[in-house]
């Protein structure tokens, strides 16, 4: 981790941490959070890292994220939806949606303090997500 090194980013060198979870590169993810890359840094549709996890249904991308302080209540990207949203979202119209843990990435956002969205009828969410929003409303 070197401050210096972080404080020279430029906007670009920023995105690098969002390119790189929207691309499901954990890898490029866990190099950049140990040198220190900020994670509320914006990306694609102005979104975070722990955006593209969600979208992605990527649980490895956002416990690693999470782990080193990702917040889970960040809006602001094109759609202001939080990480937990686009995670509910991707696991219906994601690009992964047949693939990736959205179940599983929505605990970990859950269980890191992410607020819950409203359960209506509405709210378009793959069965495995549904039962996981239901059961954290519940308690």
């Amino acid at each position: 981790n070197d401050p210096s090194l972080v404080s020279q980013l430029t906007h670009e060198d920023r995105r690098a941490l969002p390119d790189a979870a929207r691309d499901d590169d954990i890898e490029a993810v866990r190099v950049m959070l140990a040198a220190g890359w900020p994670v509320d840094a914006r990306g694609q549709h102005r979104a975070t890292s722990l955006h593209w996890a969600g979208w992605n249904g990527n649980q490895a991308v956002a416990r690693e994220l999470l782990r080193y302080g990702a917040p889970v209540d960040v809006k602001g990207d094109e759609y202001d939806g939080t990480p937990l949203n686009w995670t509910i979202d991707g696991s219906v119209h994601g690009w992964r949606c047949r693939t990736g843990d959205y179940a599983g990435t929505a605990e970990a956002l859950i269980g890191a303090g992410s607020p819950l969205p409203a359960l209506t009828p509405q709210l378009e969410a793959s069965a495995p997500v549904r039962a996981v929003l239901e059961r954290h409303a519940a308690r």
